[in-house]
Order: C-alpha cells, then structure tokens, then sequence
C-alpha cells in the first residue's frame, strides 16, 4: 500500500491570532498544511504598509513590538509570499 497526500502548490497559510502588551513583542509564526515547507528562496514581505514595530522575516515569521503608547485595538494586515 502506498499514501499519496496532494497539497496546493501554493499552500493557504495563516497566521494564529496573538496578543501582546503595549511595550512587548510577539512572534507570530506561519502556518500551513501538513508537510508543506516552502522551498528555499522563498520571500515574505508585508504587503502595503507595515505598522511601526512589525517585520516579517525570511521564515515567514511576523514580530511585532508594540510601542508602549500604542492604543489598545487591532493589528492587521497581509503578507506577500513569493515562491522561486
């Protein structure tokens, strides 16, 4: 017997939903299907602007700094993947 698992090939990632105090930082990793790794060479950007204190990196991992006058609300957006 065999098992074949047939993922896209471009995966639907996500981001969990995070909190964090005015002040602090949060990591915010990237999700995917099971199994999926992006290639290498793959490019996360914040796509349009990002709000002061967040980066992307080149994992796909968002870090946010809060600035500690930050008015308590949300923090959203999107990130533009590339794949090779």
């Amino acid at each position: 017997p065999y098992k074949i698992t047939v993922i896209p090939a471009v995966p639907e990632m996500s981001y969990p939903d995070k909190k964090v105090e005015a002040g602090k930082s949060v990591d915010v990793p990237v999700t995917t299907p099971d199994g999926y790794k992006f290639p290498t060479g793959t490019k996360f950007v914040v796509d349009g602007d990002a709000p002061d204190g967040l980066t992307v990196g080149q994992d796909g991992k968002i870090t946010y700094n809060a600035p500690k006058d930050k008015t308590p609300g949300e923090v959203t957006g999107k990130i533009l993947v590339t794949l090779p």
